[in-house]
């Protein structure tokens, strides 16, 4: 069930087909497949790690599930086709990094009353070599699938059922425990997902009402170390680690906190999921975050969580006001989306239409340059990359050699059908000089006409290198 990056054989699509007797009620079956909570303690190979799962049941509703192994990251999305509550579940199943093409899983639960017989079919494959790595995975994950839910060591959340993790009866209230945060902001999806990542604006808003964060390490990359200390209005302070797991810029952020004691060792330890939606301008932030270590002194933590959390977007929301909003510039191409991304990465394609660059490498880090003239006066600017997805997404820097002030321009692609639908995003122009040259009327009337005439003209020209 690991991914793999090797070309793609136009062959005719082989199916695999595992059938097993589980020694579980059909009903506890079928929702360790379906409940989110229950999915991350078994979906994955031996040896592989399930970070986390986030799935909505419903028909055309999408999961993404992100696994690790020594290999690195093997993140799986799909939308759910047909769910039969005990009898049948059926999803399309892709690799988010990997150019593989859709599948589709049916997984179908026949009640023997106190056993169930399960039937795994993965149809859909370009290749034997591609059904044969796959059928390693499935065949690893559905045998420890079955062992753990055998021997009742998958945590339900419900009484009469083990934990794997909890060890006392104070310690079971809490203890896979799911708690789910919905919230509207009125701001675009960068603005939130960079309140969320940016360690300057963080302590802003982080914490209940009258809390502050004295210390706060919160440097939003994969791997690294959470610390920070938020006080109470009483001069309590309550530090609180954790870890960066996942980022996916402006889309989702993974992570796990907890608090620490007097000797520094976690009282309790929860996974967060947090996803930013843009609708129509605004953002839908949705906090999934799972107890998945705890302790008996932590419950009078735990217990306060969905309160000190709600105040705290409360308190994001009230930041956000005071922000000042991006420019924001849409439009779509009829031009496939390699087509695209070639024009805003290759230096030859981008003097056709935008400026003219010395050198130009979509590698993050790389610092570029160029002249830029309005009004008979040149500017020189200068640009560094911060993020590249290949094909999805594009940042750097921007800002102008003796002035002050720094933004951020971001280009996003989105496949619809043959065409392709860019988003720019240019933010922190209020930044620089408030002085006619730098005014935001410049920087719209500029992007207008690069993005939705000079860009457009260039990509849509059949005979285009």
């Amino acid at each position: 069930m690991t991914a793999r990056k090797s070309p793609i054989k136009k062959t005719a699509a082989p199916k695999i087909i595992i059938t097993r007797v589980i020694k579980a009620p059909c009903q506890l079956v079928f929702k360790a497949w379906t409940d989110p909570r229950q999915m991350a303690q078994w979906w994955s190979p031996q040896d592989v790690e399930c970070r986390s799962v986030s799935a909505d049941l419903k028909i055309g509703g999408a999961y993404r599930i992100h696994m690790v192994s020594k290999k690195g990251d093997h993140i799986a999305i799909g939308k759910y086709k047909q769910i039969v509550p005990n009898k049948r579940l059926q999803f399309t199943w892709e690799w988010e990094a990997y150019a593989m093409p859709e599948s589709t899983v049916t997984v179908e639960f026949e009640d023997l009353g106190k056993t169930t017989r399960l039937t795994f079919t993965h149809e859909g494959f370009p290749d034997k070599e591609d059904a044969g790595d796959h059928k390693k995975g499935w065949t690893s994950a559905i045998k420890k699938f079955a062992r753990l839910i055998e021997q009742n060591k998958i945590n339900t959340g419900k009484p009469g059922i083990k934990s794997a993790t909890t060890k006392n009866k104070a310690a079971e209230d809490y203890a896979g425990r799911e708690f789910v945060i919905t919230r509207e902001f009125d701001a675009p999806r960068e603005l939130v997902f960079k309140a969320w990542t940016d360690s300057k604006e963080l302590p802003q808003w982080w914490g209940p009402r009258g809390f502050t964060n004295p210390v706060c390490e919160w440097d939003a990359r994969p791997g690294n170390a959470i610390h920070v200390v938020m006080r109470a209005p009483n001069g309590t302070d309550y530090p609180m680690a954790g870890e960066f797991r996942e980022i996916v810029a402006p889309e989702r952020l993974v992570f796990t906190s907890g608090a620490l004691d007097e000797k520094g060792a976690l009282l309790f330890e929860f996974l967060h999921i947090v996803t930013f939606v843009e609708q129509s301008g605004k953002t839908m932030l949705t906090i999934q975050s799972r107890v998945i270590k705890t302790t008996t002194e932590a419950n009078k933590y735990i217990g306060g969580f969905e309160a000190g959390m709600t105040q705290s977007l409360g308190r994001l929301a009230e930041h956000l006001a005071t922000k000042p909003s991006p420019l924001v510039i849409e439009r779509t191409f009829n031009a496939p989306i390699a087509k695209v991304w070639k024009a805003i990465t290759n230096k030859n394609d981008m003097k056709k239409w935008s400026f003219e660059i010395k050198e130009f490498k979509a590698k993050v880090g790389f610092e570029f340059q160029f002249y830029g003239e309005k009004d008979g006066a040149k500017y020189f600017h200068r640009c560094k990359i911060t993020e590249v997805i290949p094909r999805k997404r594009l940042a750097y820097s921007w800002r102008y050699d003796g002035h002050e002030g720094n933004s951020l321009v971001t280009f996003e692609l989105f496949a619809e059908g043959g065409k392709t639908r860019l988003k720019l995003t240019h933010e922190g122009l209020e930044s620089f000089p408030k002085t006619p040259p730098f005014a935001r009327k410049n920087f719209t009337e500029g992007w207008t006409c690069l993005i939705g005439t000079n860009l457009k003209e260039h990509v849509e020209t059949k005979k285009h290198t």
